[in-house]
C-alpha cells in the first residue's frame, strides 16, 4: 500500500545559499545599525565635552588675578525656589572670588546656568561678550562690594537671583524673556520689568519701608509670589493674577491681605505678620496648603471667615487656647501644631488628624 503524506515533504533543517546570504545582511545591518545609533550618541560627550581640569587650568590662565574657586553643579544654598530647575551637570558653573576678566574657556560648556558667588569685582564687566550663551539660570550672591551690574543687558537671561548685593538696584537691567525673578537683601525699591507679562515666579525681599510695587497687576502669568519685608501693600491689587497658586507673605505688618482671584490656590505662606487681623482673603478658596507662623491667636484669625476648604494647615509659634475654629474649616484632612502655648500635648479631634509637636 502506497504511504499517504499529509502535507508537504519536510524541509531541510539547512537553510539555502541565499537564505543564509539574506540572513547575514540582516544580521550585518542590525550591528551597523546599533554601531551608529550608540556612536551618535557617545560622540559628542566624546569629542564636545571639555576635560574639567584642563578647563580650569585654561580658565586660570586667562584670568591671573583670580583667587577664587571654580565647582561644576550648583548648590542652592539659602534659596528655597530658585534652583535652576534641576541643572546641576556639568553645564552647570558656580564661580566664586574675584578677579575675573575672561569666562570664553567656558565657551564649549554650552551653559545653562552660572552661579557667581562672593565677588569682590567692582563691576560684572567680565561677562560681557558672552552672547554665546543661550537663555540661562544666573545667580548672583553675597556680593556685597558689587556696584555695577550694567553687564546684565549683555546676557540673554531666562531666570535670576540676586541675594545679598546691596548694589544692585535696577531690574531694567533684565531683558525682556525674564520667567521667574528672586530678589533678596538687594537695593531695589521698584520693581520694574520690560515685560511683565511673561514672568511666572517671583520672590521680593527688601529691608526698605517704601517701595513701588504698581507693576505687580501686570505680571498676570505669575503662579508663585512671595513678598517679604516692612513695606506697604495698601493699594495693591493682586486679583489679575488669576494664574497664582503659591503665595507667601512674610515678616510683613499688613493687618489684612490682599484679595486673591483664583477659587483654588496650592499653598499659602503667612509667617512673621503679628498684626493680621483675619484671613478674609480666604473665603470662598479651596486651599491643599495653609501654613501660619507668628502670625498671632489662629481663633481670632479664622474668627469671621467663612465657605473655606483647607486640606493641610499648619500653625506655628502661636498661643492656642481654642481650637474650636477647626469646625468653620471644610475638608480638613490634617492639622499640625508646631512650637504653640497653650494646648494639651494630646487633642482627640474626630475626623480630623491632629498632631502637636515641640521642635
Amino acid at each position: 500500500m502506497d504511504k499517504i503524506q499529509n502535507g508537504p515533504p519536510a524541509e531541510s533543517a539547512v537553510p539555502s545559499e541565499p537564505v543564509q546570504r539574506h540572513h547575514w545582511i540582516l544580521n550585518t545591518l542590525a550591528v551597523l545599525f546599533l554601531i551608529v545609533t550608540i556612536a551618535v550618541g557617545v560622540y559628542p560627550f566624546l569629542i564636545d565635552a571639555p576635560d574639567l581640569d584642563v578647563l580650569e587650568r585654561k580658565m586660570r590662565k586667562d584670568n591671573p588675578g583670580w583667587t577664587g574657586e571654580m565647582m561644576f553643579g550648583y548648590n542652592p544654598g539659602e534659596s528655597a525656589v530658585f534652583d535652576f530647575g534641576g541643572n546641576v551637570g556639568a553645564n552647570t558653573v558656580s564661580l566664586s572670588g574675584g578677579g575675573l576678566k575672561d569666562l570664553s574657556a567656558l565657551k564649549k560648556m554650552n551653559l545653562q546656568a552660572m552661579s557667581l558667588m562672593g565677588m569682590d569685582n567692582s563691576s560684572l564687566d567680565f561677562l560681557r561678550g558672552l552672547k554665546w550663551m543661550p537663555r540661562v539660570f544666573l545667580s548672583i550672591r553675597d556680593s556685597r562690594s558689587m556696584k555695577s551690574f550694567t553687564a546684565l543687558k549683555t546676557l540673554p537671561v531666562s531666570d535670576v537671583e540676586v541675594m545679598d548685593c546691596p548694589g544692585f538696584t535696577d531690574t531694567l537691567l533684565f531683558g525682556e524673556n525674564l520667567r521667574s525673578v528672586h530678589l533678596v537683601r538687594t537695593g531695589v525699591t521698584r520693581l520694574d520689568f520690560r515685560n511683565p507679562g511673561l514672568l511666572e515666579a517671583l520672590t521680593f525681599s527688601s529691608e526698605c519701608r517704601s517701595v513701588d510695587l504698581s507693576q505687580l497687576p501686570r505680571m498676570t502669568r505669575l503662579s508663585y509670589l512671595n513678598l517679604d519685608g516692612h513695606f506697604s501693600l495698601d493699594g495693591v491689587d493682586l486679583t489679575p493674577l488669576t494664574y497664582l497658586a503659591t503665595f507667601a507673605l512674610e515678616h510683613s505688618d499688613v493687618e489684612t491681605v490682599p484679595a486673591l482671584s483664583p477659587d483654588i490656590l496650592s499653598s499659602i505662606y503667612l509667617e512673621d505678620c503679628p498684626n493680621l487681623k483675619n484671613l478674609d482673603f480666604l473665603s470662598g478658596k479651596t486651599v491643599d496648603r495653609l501654613y501660619l507662623k507668628g502670625c498671632g491667636d489662629p481663633e481670632k484669625l479664622f474668627s469671621r471667615l467663612s465657605n473655606v476648604k483647607i486640606n493641610v494647615l499648619v500653625v506655628r509659634e502661636a498661643h492656642v487656647t481654642d481650637i474650636s475654629f477647626l469646625k468653620r474649616i471644610k475638608g480638613l484632612n490634617g492639622v499640625r501644631f508646631l512650637n504653640c502655648t497653650g494646648l494639651p500635648e494630646r487633642i482627640d479631634e474626630p475626623f480630623v488628624d491632629v498632631v502637636v509637636d515641640n521642635i
